[in-house]
């Protein structure tokens, strides 16, 4: 993708986090539906998102999983997200790059978990993590809306800014 491009796609990204600032993302695990949990994990090559207790199972906190929703095997990463309080009764979806309040497509960079809307780890020469600064790749994380709403598809597919 030329910088043309590339700076259209991130405005389009951008507009759509705008549009997203009444929706409501649930945290509910794609496994056991369980709400209420402080620890989620993604994986690495689906982008889906579990409670650590489901990808857990066997109590060895296992490398690698099976997602039980595409049936990919993935690398297992902690998800380091933002707590507005200790019970893990809040959560924030607000970007730490760009404070974006409610992003509309966020990404998980593999190696340390940090996450971001996903224009804002975007680079042509991989991504270095804007919070703990080390290299990697990223995935797009895969988000139930709230009250059946649907992003469009178009908003996942789109994200071809590479």
């Amino acid at each position: 993708m030329n910088p043309v491009e590339k700076t259209r796609r991130v405005e389009e990204l951008r507009a759509e986090n705008k549009k997203s600032l009444n929706t409501r993302f649930s945290r509910v695990c794609h496994c056991c539906y369980d709400w209420n949990h402080r620890v989620r994990v993604v994986l690495s090559h689906c982008g889906h998102a579990f409670c650590s207790e489901c990808a857990d199972e066997d109590g060895r906190m296992a490398k690698t999983a099976i997602c039980t929703l595409c049936h990919k095997e993935s690398s297992v990463i902690q998800l380091s997200e933002n707590s507005g309080e200790t019970s893990g009764a809040s959560f924030s979806r607000v970007c730490g790059v760009c404070n974006a309040p409610n992003p509309a497509v966020r990404a998980v960079v593999l190696k340390c978990g940090h996450i971001a809307c996903v224009e804002d780890l975007n680079h042509d020469n991989g991504v270095k993590c804007p919070f703990c600064n080390v290299n990697s790749s990223f995935v797009v994380l895969r988000e139930r809306l709230l009250n059946e709403q649907l992003l469009t598809w178009a908003a996942h597919q789109k994200i071809g800014l590479f």
